[in-house]
């Protein structure tokens, strides 16, 4: 059994309706209105994924864990990491690997 929560790492509100899944599994769950997740989960699991629409895509080991609380980043801020805001011409994102297209400032 693995539970815990998934919030917003920018203001810690939950984020409802988050997928949890055992890695390279269908075996998962989502989260609810408290952002809150429990589910069975197979001996051998050893990575969680976790996902939410908007926000960059996080593995999480539960090697010995029953409690995982994780604070996924919104893509807008990780875009704004790899981007330089100073410049007018299309800039190739830097620095991360979700921001597959031109930033245009």
């Amino acid at each position: 059994m693995v539970r815990g929560k998934v919030t917003d790492s920018k203001d810690g509100q939950p984020l409802t309706g988050a997928n949890v899944v055992v890695k390279n599994t269908s075996l998962g769950t989502i989260t609810d209105l408290d952002g809150t997740f429990e589910f069975s989960v197979p001996d051998n699991a050893s990575t969680l994924v976790i996902s939410y629409t908007g926000y960059a895509t996080q593995e999480i080991s539960i090697i010995n864990q029953a409690v995982i609380n994780v604070a996924l980043v919104s893509e807008i801020e990780q875009l704004g990491r790899g981007c330089d805001y100073g410049s007018w011409y299309p800039k190739r994102c830097q620095e991360i690997g979700v921001c597959h297209n031109y930033c245009y400032f």
